[in-house]
Formats: structure tokens, C-alpha cells, sequence
């Protein structure tokens, strides 16, 4: 599929829907979370200079809902998925990998496919049904679809578990990993599950979010510190530090933590010496 191609179905999608080309870009624009703008440029451009991206022409296919014979598995489309290198949910292709930046989703709907011989030849993986025994279908599909949202296999089973037969929710995560191998659908790598349930909304090294959270969690009360800076620069004016919770100084200015300073202090100062010596 060249890039000419995709343009001239781009004009005979728009002439059968009776659209203009402003009107397509919008459509582009609201699938893949981009503006207006930028995907009539694009399309502008790959007329100009008869080149676009193959990302781009995916993307653009997928709106068309048309497939290549050569790139079928790349072509069909897919669920929309959590991608984790997106962190957000975005769609995918047929073989699960997500249409930003190539990362697996897990949103596949298509069989897997492997190398068996070792000659580049590939071919599609021997599985049983994916009967599940302890749930019925319908349970099998919430957990894929609280899977595909962000939550990790045994968060998402945790929420069906009543639902089902299994003794606990580990037990149905063992269960739903065999399942989803069986059935084709592709599994989100166990370090990107992580990051995807530990980095929730990317605002751990902003201060004022930070603050927020100290605050919320009881650590501090929202009144500066009444104490006074000791060191340069700025010695002699007010700490700009929080006062904790049960007193009107922070831990630096806290007289109850004064001990506790001196003796870290001469520690430093030891190491210090050992170092220049």
C-alpha cells in the first residue's frame, strides 16, 4: 500500500460519504487523540511530497477500515488498550501493538504467530479452545476488558472473582494467564505492568504535588515554619520550610530533633576529614 494509495481512498472515502477533506482530518484527529490541524497537514504534506510515514498510514487505514493483503497482520484492527509507554488507553492493531509507538497492548485479535522452524517462516501456534471451567464467558470477557483498561491480571480478577468459582483471585490469575495464551490475546510484560500500576499520574517529582500529598497524609499542616535560617545563604531570614504537624517548626528548627542534627553533623564532618586525609 503506497502512499498515493491511501490518498486516493482518502478522496473516493470522502466523495462516497459526501465529506470534505477538513471533515476526514477531524475524524483522524478524534480516533488517534490528535488536532484537526495537525492530521490535515500530514495529508497536505504526503500530497505535496508523495511520501508518508507507514505509522501514519496505518493510522489512516484503520479510520478507512481497509486491509492490506501484505501487511495483514498489521492491518487488522484491534481493541482499544492501556498502552504503556502511552499510559493511556489507545488503539491497537491486530497483533496488539498500539498505533502511537509500536508497544504491545495486549488488545490483540488475531492469533499469535511464531518462528517454529528457525528459517523465518511463521506459523500459527497449536492452542486448545480457552474454555475457561470456573467461570463463564462473559466473566472472561471483564477481566480482558478491566485488563486492556490498565489494571494488572490479578487486580482485574480480583473484581470478577465473586463472580466465579475459583478459591481466591490468584488462583483465577494463574487460570487467566493460561487462557489468554490459549486464546491468542497478547499479555503486557511483567516490567510494564509494574510501571503501569506503580506511575499512576506522572506527578511524583512536582513539588506543589508533593506538598499536597505531605499535607494530606498528616505529615504537615499547611503553616510555614517559625524558625529562622542559621546558614548562608539567607541566614537570618524566616524558613520557608513546612511546620509539621504537632509543632510550629519544621524538622531542622524543631527543638526536639536537635540531637538528632549534631550527631548527624559530626558524622558528616568525620567522613569528610577521612576523605581529605
Amino acid at each position: 500500500m503506497t502512499t498515493q494509495d491511501v490518498l486516493d481512498a482518502v478522496d473516493r472515502y470522502c466523495a462516497h460519504n459526501e465529506i470534505s477533506q477538513t471533515i476526514f482530518s477531524e475524524i483522524v484527529g478524534q480516533r488517534f487523540g490528535l488536532g484537526r490541524d495537525s492530521a490535515a497537514r500530514r495529508i497536505a504534506e504526503a500530497r505535496r511530497t508523495g511520501r508518508m510515514s507507514e505509522d501514519y498510514i496505518d493510522r489512516i487505514l484503520v479510520v478507512l477500515e481497509m486491509q492490506d493483503e501484505q501487511r495483514e497482520s498489521l492491518m487488522q484492527p484491534g481493541l482499544d488498550a492501556f498502552c504503556p509507554k502511552c499510559r493511556q488507553v489507545q488503539p491497537s492493531r491486530g497483533d496488539g501493538t498500539c498505533l502511537w509507538c509500536d508497544s504491545q497492548t495486549g488488545g490483540n485479535t488475531i492469533p499469535n504467530v511464531v518462528d517454529k522452524l528457525g528459517d523465518g517462516r511463521k506459523e500459527s501456534r497449536k492452542r486448545n479452545a480457552g474454555v475457561p471451567w470456573a467461570c463463564g464467558e462473559e466473566q472472561l470477557l471483564e477481566v480482558r476488558r478491566l485488563y486492556l483498561t490498565g489494571l494488572s491480571m490479578r487486580a482485574a480478577c480480583a473484581e470478577v472473582h465473586p463472580q466465579t468459582g475459583y478459591a481466591n483471585p490468584n488462583a483465577m490469575a494463574m487460570a487467566m494467564y493460561s487462557l489468554f495464551e490459549q486464546r491468542g490475546w497478547n499479555r503486557r510484560k511483567q516490567n510494564q505492568a509494574t510501571a503501569a500500576r506503580n506511575y499512576k499520574h506522572g506527578k511524583a517529582r512536582n513539588p506543589a504535588h508533593r506538598r499536597a500529598m505531605r499535607r494530606r497524609l498528616g505529615y504537615v499542616r499547611g503553616v510555614k515554619c517559625q524558625g529562622t535560617k542559621r546558614n548562608a545563604p539567607g541566614a537570618g531570614k524566616p524558613c520557608q520550610l513546612a511546620a509539621l504537624k504537632d509543632s510550629d517548626y519544621c524538622r531542622f528548627h524543631d527543638p526536639r530533633y536537635q540531637d538528632e542534627h549534631r550527631e548527624h553533623c559530626l558524622a558528616m564532618r568525620r567522613k569528610l576529614d577521612e576523605v581529605a586525609a
